[in-house]
């Protein structure tokens, strides 16, 4: 049993290797770029910690200076002691000063290469959904094709209607119909005065005529009429007269104005 476009699967889902390393590769980039913009505050942050040390150092050592006392040798050495763990604490804040002033100047460069190697993917990926599109797409032709082979049997009862009256309201109906080709093939449109893919909905001959002989019980008396609306004329006294003469084999002549009125005239 044929399976419709709905109820057919395409292909499982349409992903590729490439996609996933170009999600993983922005992915990056916006941690890199969230990890930027933090920079400056942790860089201020670690300079004013070693700012701050410093002055506790300085006023620690004012203090004990000023205290009775420093001469003490026990005092001394706890002094030195917490001075010591003071220089320890400056000395980790300005390394983590430098540490982060280092990679800020680091981080730049490197998004800029990641860039480059997200326009390297970004080129893959395009090529690679390029070619999962065109599968889906392919896998959509048999249900294509079957629908475009019944349309054009309509296609062919409308242009048989078309024929019948080219002046009337119905003269282009459906009458721009196309679908393009995937083939290969190219036919000439006279519209656009190029040529273009071919049409899968221009209708056989074979589907012309099938709609030619279903349509003609239907269409008969429709043509019958216009043919006697295309030979109507308006009544003419001269072409009455001339028409009767020439049934009898005489011939007529006048003398004198036309005997035909001014504004009656043959009208078709």
């Amino acid at each position: 049993m044929d399976k419709t476009i709905n109820d057919r699967e395409l292909h499982g889902v349409a992903d590729a290797e490439s996609f996933g390393k170009l999600r993983e590769l922005m992915a990056r980039k916006a941690r890199m770029i969230d990890a930027i913009r933090a920079l400056p505050a942790q860089i201020e942050k670690a300079h004013a910690e070693a700012l701050v040390l410093r002055e506790q150092l300085t006023q620690a050592d004012i203090a004990f200076e000023a205290s009775a006392d420093a001469a003490r040798e026990d005092c001394e050495s706890a002094h030195k002691a917490k001075t010591e763990a003071m220089m320890d604490a400056i000395l980790r804040a300005e390394a983590t000063e430098r540490r982060l002033l280092d990679r800020q100047a680091a981080m730049e460069p490197a998004i800029e290469q990641l860039d480059s190697e997200i326009v390297t993917e970004i080129g893959i990926v395009r090529t690679d959904a390029d070619g999962v599109l065109e599968s889906m797409m392919l896998a959509l032709e048999p249900d294509v094709e079957r629908i475009a082979t019944q349309l054009c049997a309509i296609l062919a009862k409308a242009a048989t209607i078309r024929a019948v009256y080219p002046g009337g309201s119905s003269a282009r109906y459906l009458r721009d119909a196309y679908l393009p080709s995937v083939d290969g093939g190219t036919e000439f449109d006279a519209n656009s005065r190029d040529y273009r893919a071919a049409n899968r909905l221009k209708p056989g001959d074979d589907q012309l005529a099938a709609a030619r002989a279903e349509l003609g019980p239907q269409l008969q008396p429709v043509i019958n009429a216009l043919a006697l609306a295309v030979h109507f004329s308006r009544y003419s006294r001269l072409a009455t007269q001339l028409a009767g003469a020439g049934r009898k084999g005489i011939a007529v002549s006048f003398s004198g104005g036309s005997p035909v009125p001014p504004g009656e005239v043959v009208q078709r």
